[in-house]
């Protein structure tokens, strides 16, 4: 990245991703950040397509990297990797992808998506230890090769050394991911996963008939764009923070709390995030 460099992303973007594009920019590494307006909900019949065309719109000469997460940590949409893959590349730039609230909870082709890297917090739908995770990088990236110290002696670091790394952290990430391969990998999770998301939705629909202002946020469960997370805009009545205080305390059911305008869209207000997984069953809905 040299001065006059821009990243592109979505306004739909956890703060943990965003603060690192701004630290190179108050750094000068990047000129600015541009962002891409998600919708919430998408329409009904939205494809893949018209999310390219809402990020092509947007690039410029400038934009060296195409920045997204792999599924919005605000409505749960599912963007088209393989898609805007094509898009970043066919402008010379790099696509960077937040998997964060991706693998584990929807199955992942990374070879096959064309990203040029990919991030994974573990400790989310892996459910592996907290400080663990993968960072995949697409062996053509020249431009994103990374030489960690811990190397520098070749690989006799990881079997020879102990050092002050966290075993224990490691350990659990593989004993974590032992237990998913055992209970069916990324393919069964996301199959499990969905039917959960359906059954959901199906029950949350007749409430923006019945109750002023309740919308579901997120895409309908035929949707391509549909994964794991469902994001719902509480009526004008209710406030997002009591009625998650009351489902935990009084039903034992653990929300998220939506910030409002999380990345900056102006679409996400009031609102609450359920979390559908293997650890689930349709008994809780």
């Amino acid at each position: 990245l040299v001065e006059g460099d821009r990243v592109l992303t979505t306004d739909m973007e956890h703060g943990g991703g965003l603060v690192a594009w701004q630290h190179y920019v108050d750094l000068g590494l990047l000129d600015a950040i541009d962002y891409a307006t998600m919708p919430a909900p998408p329409p009904n019949d939205m494809t893949a397509a018209d999310i390219v065309a809402i990020f092509e719109a947007k690039f410029t000469t400038q934009t060296k990297v195409l920045f997204v997460s792999h599924c919005t940590t605000t409505n749960g949409l599912v963007l088209p990797l393989e898609e805007l893959a094509a898009l970043a590349h066919s402008h010379g730039a790099l696509f960077v992808v937040d998997g964060a609230q991706g693998a584990g909870g929807i199955s992942v082709d990374l070879d096959g998506s064309g990203v040029d890297a990919y991030t994974v917090s573990a400790h989310k739908w892996f459910l592996a230890p907290t400080g663990s995770g993968l960072l995949y990088l697409r062996n053509s990236t020249t431009a994103l090769t990374v030489t960690p110290i811990i190397l520098d002696e070749g690989p006799s670091s990881y079997t020879q050394a102990s050092g002050t790394r966290p075993l224990h952290t490691i350990a659990g990430f593989g004993y974590a991911l032992d237990w998913f391969a055992a209970v069916g990998g990324l393919t069964a999770a996301e199959t499990y996963n969905s039917e959960l998301y359906a059954a959901s939705y199906a029950l949350m629909q007749p409430m923006e008939d019945e109750f002023q202002g309740f919308k579901i946020l997120s895409a309908t469960p035929e949707s391509d764009l549909s994964g794991a997370l469902l994001a719902m805009q509480m009526p004008d009545n209710m406030v997002n923070s009591d009625v998650q205080s009351t489902l935990r305390s009084e039903y034992g059911i653990v929300v998220k709390l939506l910030p409002d305008g999380e990345g900056g869209t102006e679409l996400v207000h009031n609102a609450i995030r359920v979390s559908h997984h293997i650890f689930n069953t349709a008994a809780d809905y």
